[in-house]
């Protein structure tokens, strides 16, 4: 009896079974990235000229209304490692890019990099490239400015750059 219990107990945790929970919770698990997004105006609204009158902004020679400064920042949560991913950033309003976009990577052997935004008449967007994500590397941010305030989107693709 003894060795029939230790026979199906081998079977279940070394046969389909046991290979059916190892591979739905181990093999299948996913990346978890977790990101935020700040956002910090300056002007666009009546308190700028009331505390400080004659207040103005000016990018260049042209003068706005509002800079808004958007900081995404993307860092690993969970899951497994990965080498390479493209991060999808959607503005859904048509809003004016102003200045460049800005990244900052948590180390020299680490990198982001993101294309310039492509501007339509009804949203703007651009592909930002990763190299790592895993627990022992910190934090990766984006910044950009814009006329206006917008909502933002992103879509990550983990398998980016794999063969």
């Amino acid at each position: 009896m003894k060795n029939q219990i230790i026979t199906w107990v081998i079977a279940l945790t070394c046969g389909g079974l046991g290979g059916a929970f190892f591979n739905q919770g181990y093999v299948n698990r996913s990346t978890v990235i977790r990101y935020s997004v700040t956002k910090s105006v300056l002007g666009g609204d009546s308190a700028s000229s009331t505390v400080v009158p004659d207040f103005r902004l000016q990018v260049g020679d042209q003068a706005i209304r509002a800079l808004w400064i958007h900081t995404i920042r993307l860092e690993f949560a969970s899951g497994p490692e990965i080498e390479n991913a493209a991060i999808g950033i959607h503005l859904s309003k048509p809003v004016k890019l102003l200045g460049r976009t800005i990244t900052r990577d948590p180390g020299e052997a680490l990198h982001i990099n993101c294309d310039p935004f492509v501007v339509r008449p009804d949203s703007s967007a651009t592909l930002c490239k990763v190299r790592r994500f895993n627990s022992n590397v910190g934090a990766y941010d984006i910044s950009f400015a814009t006329d206006g305030d917008t909502s933002i989107g992103l879509s990550i693709d983990y398998a980016w750059g794999q063969q």
